[in-house]
């Protein structure tokens, strides 16, 4: 069973100091191989064992978790994060959410229930019975808040938090974060939300941009590691890295060694991927800028300024003149050219 690396990445950065790095290191990767360089997914035994010996360091006052839980983004998901930020209501973030989040994490399984007026994201993990699980559950729902509070873009907080296990130290560092009542012995772990929480329009939610991310995550790896699935996901890299660069894109064309990082590889992996499947990084990005660009210059109402910004450019001109070599046009005469086709495919027009 195995869980992202990237929390563990995250307990680096967030780290008082190389000594304690170097102890992280050590537990999760006795081998000495380096998070960064590591596989997206780790075994879960490693990283319950990390989670315990950072938690005997801190007790009676555990809060690492809830630190390193805390500096998550929903970028750090790649495309999976981007369509919940996007996402117009809390709801349609969780659609789909419990199959897309076995990327990250294969031994939760999360669903979205109907409580009459509240909405419950529950999560269940039945083994094994140790002090690092419990942990590691805490962590899950903690995260789960910290990219809802991101993408409704205020300090929003649930009506409670509920946990199956019983309390594992100091209640203060998770009541801080979670800021609404923590329960201990319930049925189930669960972020409870009302229902208008539940239907609350994301401040920062596309409708367009969370379609685009919604279609493509089918093309995303599962990760479960038998040569047959290896031999497809690397048939597929293309795609894979494709998605995790629109994702990013707004933040200017990203680096091979971000995108690797991103997918849990190392930079010379994901090329030598890339290369088996006839690609490159380069071609990727080009072509995640291209096929972004063309999707929303087809909205007649986003401005184009803002297209050139998703779409990592600084300026519009030299977004202007990119898209003149994919589509031979400007994009002001692409988008008209697009509305008098659609015109004339209209009810009104003949035949």
């Amino acid at each position: 069973m195995e869980l992202a690396g990237l929390f563990v990445r995250k307990m680096l950065a967030e780290a008082g100091s190389e000594e304690e790095r170097e102890r992280i290191r050590a537990l999760v990767f006795p081998e000495g191989l380096p998070p960064g360089d590591a596989e997206t997914l780790i075994p879960a035994a490693p990283y319950y064992a990390l989670l315990e010996a950072l938690a005997e360091s801190e007790a009676p006052a555990i809060g690492f978790h809830m630190r390193t839980c805390a500096a998550v983004r929903c970028e750090d998901f790649g495309a999976v994060g981007l369509a919940w930020k996007t996402a117009p209501t809390l709801r349609r973030s969780f659609e789909r959410m419990d199959r897309y989040v076995q990327l990250f994490n294969r031994v939760s399984a999360f669903a979205l229930e109907d409580h009459g007026q509240e909405a419950w994201w529950t999560h269940r993990r039945t083994s094994p019975d140790r002090r690092g699980m419990y942990l590691s559950n805490e962590g899950a729902l903690a995260t789960f808040v910290t990219i809802w509070r991101e993408a409704r873009n205020e300090r929003a907080a649930p009506r409670r938090i509920q946990f199956a296990h019983e309390p594992l130290g100091s209640l203060a560092a998770l009541k801080a974060h979670f800021e609404c009542p923590v329960e201990y012995g319930a049925a189930t772990d669960a972020i409870v939300f009302s229902k208008d929480q539940l239907d609350h329009p994301n401040r920062v939610g596309d409708e367009t941009v969370w379609n685009f991310f919604r279609t493509h995550l089918s093309a995303l790896p599962d990760n479960t590691g038998t040569d047959k699935e290896d031999a497809a996901a690397t048939a597929d890299m293309p795609a894979q890295v494709r998605h995790q660069v629109a994702a990013v894109l707004s933040e200017g064309p990203p680096r091979l060694e971000q995108i690797a990082a991103e997918m849990g590889l190392g930079a010379r992996t994901l090329q030598r991927r890339l290369d088996a499947a006839g690609s490159s990084f380069q071609t990727e990005v080009a072509g995640a800028r291209r096929d972004l660009a063309m999707r929303l210059v087809g909205e007649a109402r986003r401005p184009l300024a803002e297209v050139a910004f998703l779409t990592g450019f600084a300026e519009q001109s030299s977004f202007t003149r990119a898209f003149r070599r994919w589509a031979g046009v400007s994009p002001g005469r692409y988008r008209q050219d697009l509305r008098t086709q659609s015109e004339t495919r209209g009810p009104g027009a003949r035949g």
